[in-house]
């Protein structure tokens, strides 16, 4: 599978799935996030440290040997994340929250043949997305109360 043993073909053909689908679903081009520097600064960091691990292949630049297998593989999990991250993003924008709970039972009904809790799994997938907006407004509720406390004295300034 796509996250057990990624390949870049698989890669591709998934990326290739998901943007068929946010064709067929008319999801706007500006409903994708845009990153802050930050990110790419630390994409950035993220690159030179898997290139400075090496490995093969081999390039030769300047009578130096650069190695970059980390950097590919480092590569490849990056891309196969954000496509795994794009396909939950997917059904967030195509599936009303009720209605996550049944398709996970829909989808897994072949698996009962195997003995495979998908009842259970339908119910606590479904618990867990019904309580995301509520965990919203808590984390909303909690950085507004951190924003109203007042800020600590200058301790430094009192010991002079």
């Amino acid at each position: 599978t796509v996250s057990e043993h990624p390949t870049w073909l698989v890669a591709a053909l998934l990326a290739a799935a998901l943007l068929a689908v946010a064709r067929l679903a008319r999801i706007p081009a500006s409903a994708v996030p845009r990153f802050p520097g930050w990110v790419w600064i630390g994409l950035l960091v993220f690159a030179v440290l898997s290139l400075a691990a090496g490995g093969k292949p081999y390039v030769h630049l300047a009578g130096a040997s650069i190695g970059l297998g980390a950097l590919q593989l480092s590569a490849l999990f990056l891309v196969v994340s954000l496509e795994l991250l794009a396909a939950g993003a997917l059904v967030a924008w195509t599936t009303a929250l009720g209605d996550v709970g049944p398709a996970v039972a829909t989808l897994g009904r072949p698996l009962r043949a195997l003995r495979v809790p998908v009842d259970e799994w339908a119910v606590a997938v479904a618990l867990c997305v019904r309580s995301l907006p509520l965990l919203v407004g808590e984390i909303r509720v909690l950085a507004a109360a951190r924003r109203l406390r007042p800020k600590p004295p200058n301790r430094s300034l009192t010991r002079l």
